[in-house]
């Protein structure tokens, strides 16, 4: 069976986005996502596809949520629905949903792991991700990375997996 994973960067206050774009650039950051998304789909929204600054991104099948019956995009799948996904997927050992706000809300309640960049700094957003129920998941890895030239701040890579 798929497992559904979520990978996501977000500030001390749950922020993800603002104007359709990434809160910092974070080199250390997109090369853990690179890392970890490779190999596998990803699924976005339409507004994540958009502001994707190479698409489709490369190594990964794509595939695009939205409720507009009529979109499509050919360097994409485009999906109306997340069960949808479950029905091209159902081969595949673990698919990557990459945000944004709305998808990561309609899909925490199923997914089996939270990868989880937490930016050690607060941001002007107007896209959040929800807050993690600690009755529901458990961390079980929290790797501490320092800020340096290329990574204006500190950062926590953390995995979270659904408590049975």
């Amino acid at each position: 069976m798929t497992k559904f994973s979520i990978i996501v960067a977000a500030g001390l206050n749950n922020e993800i986005g603002l104007n359709n774009q990434l809160l910092c650039h974070l080199p250390a950051d997109l090369r853990r996502f690179k890392e970890l998304t490779t190999g596998h789909p990803i699924v976005m929204g339409r507004k994540t596809w958009e502001s994707l600054p190479i698409k489709p991104l490369p190594n990964r099948t794509n595939i695009v949520l939205s409720r507009n019956l009529a979109l499509s995009i050919p360097e994409a799948t485009v999906v109306h629905t997340l069960e949808e996904v479950g029905e091209i997927i159902d081969d595949e050992e673990e698919v990557f949903i990459i945000g944004g706000e709305k998808v990561y809300r309609d899909s925490i309640d199923f997914a089996h792991t939270l990868y989880l960049t937490r930016i050690e700094n607060t941001f002007t957003a107007d896209a959040y991700f929800p807050t993690i129920d600690e009755k529901k998941w458990q961390m079980v890895e929290d790797v501490f990375r320092a800020s340096d030239e290329k990574n204006q701040y500190d950062m926590r890579f953390q995995k979270w997996i659904r408590k049975a």
